[in-house]
């Protein structure tokens, strides 16, 4: 069965004895699954009391996320490790025995290829002033800026778009934007708006995001995924 429609469970214990072998951090005390559908992610705790997460993604890629190779989770740990040099609050990726940031881990007749970071602890990020905002955003900009100074290129665009159109998943057709607010309409449908209301919103939508779609070309740089999104903001 291939990784794209496994729907078995990670074996935990598996994947905390591949880390322990492949990428070096000693005896195993402690694992458990933070993820077990999808790309799984394992929680490892080793004997000297450090803590690690252990991430996996399919070997042969799946729709939407063709780019992640092993070549681009190895420039993924370089940007990780850079950034941690520049005094940034991000993970710093472990590499492997191999000398690489990611390894290949068989399992459940599945090939994976993991990376392993420190454990960041903490939970989703809620927003309570104003102030927040202001202090997350200066974070940001240190870390475009460093990002840009590192010169680390991927070689591909991101996955976000405003005006991709969703013809596909793949990078560059996939809409977030679009579906997010396609999302939001049907609550409000579910939830009994007027329909007046509802079309007016929808018209609103429409109409500003043509004009940022006419500014859009006039930008210096494109916006990077995800900067605000709560679930990345820990």
């Amino acid at each position: 069965m291939g990784t794209e429609t496994a729907k078995t469970k990670p074996d935990t214990a598996k994947w905390a004895e591949h880390a322990a072998l492949q990428h070096e951090i000693g005896e195993v005390a402690e694992h458990e699954a933070l993820r077990e559908n999808g790309e799984p992610i394992v929680k490892i705790t080793a004997a000297d009391g450090n803590v690690y997460v252990l991430k996996g993604v399919p070997a042969e890629g799946r729709e939407g996320f063709r780019h992640l190779t092993g070549d681009g989770l190895e420039r993924q740990g370089q940007w990780c490790g850079a950034m941690a040099d520049a005094g940034l609050p991000l993970m710093r990726r472990r590499r492997s025995r191999a000398g690489r940031y990611f390894a290949v881990l068989e399992e459940g007749g599945s090939r994976w290829l993991t990376t392993l970071e420190d454990f960041a602890p903490g939970g989703e990020f809620v927003c309570r002033e104003i102030g927040d905002i202001r202090r997350i955003g200066r974070l940001l900009g240190r870390m475009h800026a460093e990002s840009e100074r590192a010169g680390i290129l991927f070689g591909h665009g991101t996955s976000w778009s405003l005006f991709g159109g969703n013809a596909s998943e793949e990078l560059g057709p996939y809409d977030e934007n679009e579906k997010g607010f396609d999302e939001i309409a049907g609550l409000l449908r579910f939830a009994g708006c007027d329909g007046g209301l509802l079309e007016r919103i929808g018209q609103l939508y429409t109409s500003k995001r043509t004009a940022l779609r006419e500014l859009w070309k006039s930008l210096p740089q494109a916006a990077v995924q995800g900067d605000f999104c709560p679930y990345n903001i820990i």
